[in-house]
Parts: structure tokens; C-alpha cells; sequence
């Protein structure tokens, strides 16, 4: 079983495969629910990129994801038709053969069996290609739908791989996490909404930002140039001194907020 021993909070990023995804004709759904989960596990989502279903562009962004993470999540591409093509490409990457794994398939063949009736050879032929895995990998049995998920473990990094229907993306996730991504202390999120243009307080803002480089720093219009929220994310001590250090450092800050701070 896969294991991420990392002294702090563990850098995600999530990979969205599919043209489908590029061209409009499907809203994403899985990276929304993928960066609440991480940051409630305590846990940080560094960048999330769409992909076409392409095993060069699969290639070049992976390599980018692994030098900035160590977890990977992948979402889409691992259904029987030529234009899924995520585990060939991951495959490829590590250079590991692909192979069946048995107990995913019995599992599916079991399943169309009980859903769909009889199935001809042809399509059960082509049903083996969403149980095929690169070599080592673990398998995720995949409770809600056909193409199983898994996890490759390459040195020091996780890559977690789920089919792109949501439902299924949401079910095989909870089952990482349980067998081996683990939650510590969330970072704790304190906002404010301040009653000032952002332009009044934007270079106050960017210097606290500059100190408190370890705590996430966001300013967000919420009517107009009227009210802006303010969140400071990070260790509970270091976002209130941020908050702090900046109704301090913007004039006439303190006088403009709108309610109290939220933890």
C-alpha cells in the first residue's frame, strides 16, 4: 500500500484530461470537489491544468506536476474508446508495461453481465482497456462504474488516477485519502470585508504580503469598487498577525471594516 510521509502539508496538483473539457461541451465538476477535500485534509492544491487527450501534452504537463508536487491527481481519459488515452500515456512516462488486472475484470464483466445482459466478445475486448493498469500500480475498485482507478507510487511521488464522471471521481478520492493520504490540522481561513476601494489599500496589501510570505493573501471585490473581502489562510497565529500587520500599515483600514474577523 502507498504511503505520503511529508513533514507538512502535502503539494497537490490535479490534472484534467479531455477534449471534451477544452471545447466546452463538459463542465468540470471533479477539480472543485478535489481542492475542498485537499484543503480540509490540510493539504495545499498547487495548480490544476486542463489537458486535450493527447499522451505528448499528458507527458509534458505530468513532468511539470512532479517537480512542483508530490502528490498528482488525473482525472478523465481512462474509458475503452481510442480517444481515452491517460494510462498508455502514464505508462509511457514511467516506462512500465501495462497489464490487466484480473480482479478489476472479473468485477466488470460481472457488472455488465448484471446491467447490460449479453455483451458480444468485441466489446468485451474493449471493456479490457479500462481495467488495464500500468504495471505496479495499486488498484482503486471503482464502486459506481466500470473503468477501475489507481495509483502509481514513483519515488517520493503519489499518482492517483480517476475516470472523469464525477460520481465516480468523488468515490474513488474518499478511497485515497482512506488508504493513504493523511489529514493533519487544516489552515486556518480569517476574512474580513473592508468598506474600500482596492486601490486604496493595494500597495499596503502586497508589502504585508512580501513579510508574510508562508500565509495565503487574497483581496476580493464583492460589490463593485464598495466592499472588499479580504483572506488571510495559513497557521492560525500567522494569518492574525498578517491581518494585523496590515490594518496597522493601510491608512484608515481599522475604521473601514465591515463586521468581525471569521475563523
Amino acid at each position: 500500500m502507498y504511503g505520503i510521509s511529508v513533514a507538512g502539508p502535502v503539494r497537490v496538483s490535479i490534472l484534467l484530461v479531455g477534449d471534451e473539457l477544452l471545447a466546452g461541451h463538459t463542465r468540470d465538476a471533479n477539480a472543485y470537489y478535489a481542492t475542498r477535500r485537499v484543503a480540509e485534509l490540510g493539504h495545499r492544491v498547487r495548480r490544476i491544468t486542463t489537458l486535450p487527450d493527447d499522451p505528448r501534452a499528458i507527458h509534458e504537463e505530468l513532468d511539470r506536476a512532479l517537480r512542483r508536487s508530490e502528490v498528482v491527481i488525473v482525472s478523465g481519459g481512462l474509458g475503452p474508446t481510442h480517444d481515452d488515452r491517460t494510462t498508455e500515456a502514464l505508462a509511457d512516462h514511467f516506462g512500465r508495461r501495462l497489464v490487466l488486472d484480473n480482479d478489476a475484470w472479473h468485477a466488470l464483466v460481472d457488472r455488465y453481465a448484471k446491467r447490460l445482459g449479453n455483451i458480444t466478445p468485441d466489446a468485451l475486448e474493449s471493456a479490457k482497456k479500462m481495467v488495464t493498469v500500468p504495471e505496479g500500480a495499486e488498484v482503486l475498485p471503482n464502486p459506481l462504474g466500470a473503468a477501475c482507478g489507481y495509483v502509481l507510487q514513483q519515488a517520493e511521488w503519489r499518482v492517483a488516477v480517476f475516470p472523469g464522471v464525477p460520481r465516480e471521481f468523488e468515490a474513488l478520492f474518499e478511497l485515497f485519502v482512506l488508504r493513504g493520504l493523511p489529514a493533519r490540522p487544516p489552515a486556518t481561513l480569517i476574512e474580513v470585508s473592508i468598506a474600500m476601494p482596492e486601490a486604496a489599500f493595494a500597495r499596503a496589501l502586497a508589502q504585508i504580503a512580501d513579510r508574510f510570505a508562508d500565509v495565503d493573501i487574497g483581496s476580493y471585490p464583492r460589490f463593485g469598487e464598495v466592499t472588499v473581502r479580504l483572506r488571510f489562510r495559513g497557521e492560525a497565529e500567522r494569518a492574525q498577525a498578517a491581518l494585523d500587520a496590515f490594518l496597522d500599515s493601510a491608512e484608515g483600514a481599522r475604521d473601514k471594516l465591515v463586521g468581525d474577523a471569521e475563523s
